[in-house]
């Protein structure tokens, strides 16, 4: 078995039957335009690798994942195989895009591609929401708990008998261990481990009430948390080999400042504290359009240098363009007329999921503020903040992308915003995050 690195998680897996095409994004400028590649790469090259591939395997719908940037560009002919999802969001998706042929997997059901070779999909929580904390419901029927998700996060196995290949894309260690026994059950070897080091969030970089070496010293601990996250699913399924990838960004356009206090590893950071450590034998670092064969296992990774970052990134990503940039400034009535529209689904959501929040939110919009009282449940617009609130959180963002966010999730997800580092929070407790208000805000949407 082979695995070609072109890009962060993009990945082609051969076997003797096929080549599997992984979570293709290789064009700059994803999430809004703030995600883009870390080093220059030979696109037309890639291109023309990934479009020899008969088959794409999506893990979810996060833009470094289910890119539409790239997508556009590979060959709709092309068999999509993807977790069979509560919510067909994903499927729907590709259907826009125009992929003819998207095949969906239930969780933990084997599916042939060609000859030997077959794909296994695990959603992260083992499709249990006890775990996946989606207060919100999955959506379907008792009959089909078990087999469907609402927690985007999936990772698969592809074998063809002779080797088996675990790609464990954005999966989520705290959250995998009832999956991680089902697949040490069902497989006895992972030959070959893709294992993400790094994980994806606005903490520290976009929250302004910390100081700056509050930032630093947060960055640096995240760093060694998702190294050693890396380390526990290693040590969990022991293979062969295993090869780090995945969460491999820049910040780019006018947030590139921030990449000072994102807590994600590089290439580098990650291979001298692998090289280092007792699992240096089994390690296989790869440059990007690298390719890794088993049954000849070297590796020849070079650590790039410093400089060629730095020049591309000074001469090409700094300079790059929110997609929502060049939309009209809209008007404070526009604003407020939505939020108020926006904020009956978020009420009804609410109230339906008899959720009690005692907290705040303040939006803040040219010199005025969306007050979303959670506890109270009512929407107000205020010229300041009552010094009397304890429990609050605010949120600044461009209002070109806020007015997006409120038209819904066509135009913007809230999510894909704060992880893309559009949203800088102050809250009354630096540190303090509710999974549950996050979860709530995707619903704050006309």
């Amino acid at each position: 078995m082979k695995i070609q690195k072109i890009a962060s998680s993009t990945v082609i897996i051969t076997t003797d039957d096929c080549k599997i095409l992984c979570d293709p994004w290789i064009e700059n400028g994803e999430y809004f335009g703030s995600w883009s590649i870390v080093e220059k790469i030979n696109k037309e090259k890639f291109y023309k690798e990934m479009n020899k591939c008969e088959f794409i395997y999506l893990s979810h719908i996060h833009p470094d994942h289910f890119s539409k940037k790239t997508l556009k560009n590979i060959s709709k002919e092309k068999k999509v195989i993807i977790h069979s999802y509560a919510s067909p969001f994903l499927k729907k998706n590709l259907e826009i895009l125009g992929f003819k042929n998207v095949i969906e997997i239930n969780h933990n059901e084997k599916q042939n591609l060609k000859g030997k070779t077959s794909i296994v999909i695990y959603a992260a929580d083992d499709c249990d929401p006890n775990v996946c904390r989606k207060f919100v419901g999955c959506n379907y029927s008792g009959s089909e708990i078990g087999k469907k998700s609402h927690q985007i996060d999936t990772c698969a196995i592809i074998t063809d008998k002779s080797d088996t290949c675990l790609n464990l894309n954005d999966c989520e260690f705290n959250m995998m261990e009832s999956t991680i026994k089902r697949i040490n059950q069902d497989f006895n070897k992972i030959n070959i481990l893709l294992v993400n080091y790094n994980s994806a969030h606005s903490y520290p970089q976009n929250i302004k009430n910390f100081s700056e070496n509050d930032k630093l010293k947060i960055s640096h601990d995240l760093k060694k948390l998702t190294l050693q996250k890396s380390v526990s699913f290693i040590e969990k399924f022991q293979p062969d080999y295993f090869i780090p990838f995945a969460g491999e960004y820049t910040i780019s356009g006018k947030l590139y400042n921030l990449n000072r206090y994102k807590g994600t590893n590089s290439q580098k950071e990650c291979y001298e504290y692998f090289i280092s450590s007792e699992f240096k034998d089994s390690l296989i670092m790869l440059n990007y359009g690298e390719e890794f064969d088993n049954k000849n296992p070297v590796s020849n990774f070079k650590i790039k240098n410093d400089q060629e970052y730095i020049d591309y990134e000074n001469s090409f990503l700094k300079n790059i363009k929110y997609e929502y940039d060049n939309d009209p400034k809209p008007t404070e009535e526009t604003i407020e007329q939505l939020a108020f529209k926006a904020f009956e689904r978020l009420q009804y959501k609410i109230k339906n999921l008899n959720l009690n929040f005692d907290h705040s939110l303040f939006i803040k919009y040219f010199n005025k503020y969306i007050f979303l009282n959670l506890k109270t449940q009512k929407i107000s617009i205020v010229s300041n903040i009552n010094d009397s609130i304890e429990n609050y959180t605010i949120l600044e963002l461009d209002e070109k992308l806020l007015i997006r966010l409120l038209k819904g999730p066509k135009y913007a997800h809230w999510n894909n915003a704060d992880i893309g580092s559009h949203i800088f929070f102050t809250r009354s407790n630096a540190h303090d995050f509710n999974y549950k208000i996050w979860n709530s805000i995707a619903y704050f949407h006309a």
